[in-house]
């Protein structure tokens, strides 16, 4: 009998292009969700992806199954959210997804101890992934709210964005004896003729956002390596082996997060549009769990945003942006409608 944990595993080898990357990301061991997807295509008697040694692809077959998969976990998540709905007080599980990014802007600490005085009978859990993966996380029920910033592309239609009212500026992080150094801005072009460059990991929005300012400038980036954490990022370039592009966040000295090394400058990029729009990812009502709209309903960029907008630990003073949602708790709350 075909289940709904065999049609999530279609989708997450099809979003992600390996068993592999699928069996991380659904928390399953790769021979168990091999195991279910040969016993998948054993009961539909048809092949739904091709498999070689470097990646797989979708059959005809599997073209065919992909959105009615995805529509099925759509409607369960539905049924699920609806159920909880019923009751009006805010309990049972609320499952946060974020990106290194937000986890880096926001007060983390604050939000949860506000989220648990506030509603004790729900069970609050926190994982850090890629941004593309908490967006097929929110889509799969896996998740019920998504801490990110936007990666250009078109959203979903079940899930929507609401900014946090900030914008994180990105700034090139090189050490102290890199040529520019002494300067308070560069261009991208600037940058890439004097380095190399350290990236972050692929379809994750702030190497999107990168690849993209890049080519708008025509410059032409050697990429030195390519790590797993902006954490990382930042201490690679103090090394001056090569320039990494990071949230301005990583560079300045945050309570309750890790210190930016020593000996790094961090210039303002000359690029327009140089700057990660944060936000909350939620699914549309009624999707949206009780839980869920609680915490949009408790968030106050005021309280549970980390550092203040303006100066960085390098010194460079870069323009605060207004805030596009109402002041106090309401806005979030009503945004998700």
């Amino acid at each position: 009998m075909l289940t709904e944990r065999q049609l999530e595993y279609v989708v997450a080898i099809a979003e992600t292009g390996t068993f592999t990357a699928a069996a991380e990301r659904c928390h399953v061991a790769q021979s168990a969700l091999s195991h279910q997807i040969s016993s998948l295509e054993r009961q539909l008697k048809a092949q739904l992806f091709q498999r070689s040694s470097r990646s797989v692809r979708l059959t005809e077959a599997g073209q065919s199954l992909l959105p009615a998969a995805r529509r099925v976990l759509g409607e369960m998540a539905s049924i699920r959210s609806e159920l909880r709905a019923i009751d009006p007080v805010a309990r049972g599980p609320l499952r946060i997804g974020t990106s290194q990014t937000a986890a880096r802007v926001l007060n983390l600490p604050q939000i949860l101890v506000d989220y648990d005085q506030k509603y004790p009978h729900v069970e609050v859990s926190v994982a850090s992934r890629p941004g593309s993966e908490l967006i097929s996380g929110l889509r799969s029920a896996e998740l019920d709210i998504a801490l990110a910033a936007l990666d250009g592309t078109a959203l979903p239609p079940d899930v929507r964005f609401i900014p946090f009212g900030r914008r994180e500026p990105l700034v090139a992080v090189v050490s102290c004896d890199h040529p520019l150094a002494r300067r308070t801005s560069a261009q991208l072009r600037e940058l890439a003729a004097a380095s190399r460059f350290i990236d972050f990991q692929p379809r994750t929005a702030l190497q999107n956002k990168i690849q993209a300012m890049a080519s708008a400038a025509g410059a032409e980036r050697r990429v030195m390596c390519q790590l797993a954490t902006i954490t990382e990022m930042v201490r690679m370039a103090a090394t001056g082996a090569a320039v990494a592009i990071v949230p301005r966040a990583f560079t300045e000295d945050t309570q309750g997060q890790p210190s930016p090394p020593d000996g790094i400058s961090a210039l303002r990029l000359a690029e327009p549009d140089s700057y990660l729009t944060l936000g909350v990812f939620c699914q549309r009502n009624p999707t949206a769990s009780t839980a869920a709209r609680a915490f949009l309903h408790l968030f106050s960029a005021e309280r549970h945003l980390a550092s203040p907008p303006g100066a960085t630990r390098a010194g460079a003073v870069l323009p605060a942006v207004s805030p596009v949602l109402p002041r106090g708790n309401a806005g979030l709350s009503a945004a998700c409608r």
